[in-house]
């Protein structure tokens, strides 16, 4: 339930819809990699245990950027998700267990978005250590 994030820039612009993607059940089989309060490797995990249980893990935020025009991509979550539905937000994805954030970078805009950028076009941001309390739940 907790995470830490990264921020990738990308060009692009537009407003998406959240179509509620993978089944809840793939999603928590899921393996990723949790951390430490310093965010040190532990052990690989499923996602649902990780959420679960309240494990530090990786995440992305893949923010797309037509400068510009000074727009920026955004989709909204679907009403039914568990977490923070019907929000607005950047594209999103957990990192999974031993991949490097930009893959999973790629593969989250490729999934959400249906386009594809090379992986010269990501541009890393920063890094974060982040709580979100939303629908009782402590991310």
């Amino acid at each position: 339930r907790l995470g830490r994030g990264s921020g990738v820039g990308l060009p692009g612009c537009g407003i998406m819809m959240d179509d509620d993607e993978k089944p809840k059940a793939r999603k928590d089989t899921q393996k990723l990699d949790t951390l430490d309060d310093s965010g040190n490797f532990m052990q690989t995990r499923l996602r649902g245990a990780v959420h679960e249980k309240g494990f530090w893990h990786r995440y992305v935020h893949i923010w797309l950027l037509d400068m510009p025009n000074a727009a920026v991509m955004m989709q909204q979550r679907a009403a039914s998700k568990k977490t923070f539905g019907g929000m607005w937000n950047c594209c999103t994805g957990h990192v999974l267990e031993g991949e490097p954030s930009l893959l999973n970078a790629q593969k989250a805009i490729e999934e959400d978005f249906k386009v594809s950028y090379a992986e010269s076009d990501f541009h890393f941001v920063f890094s974060c250590k982040d709580v979100a309390h939303t629908g009782g739940l402590t991310l």
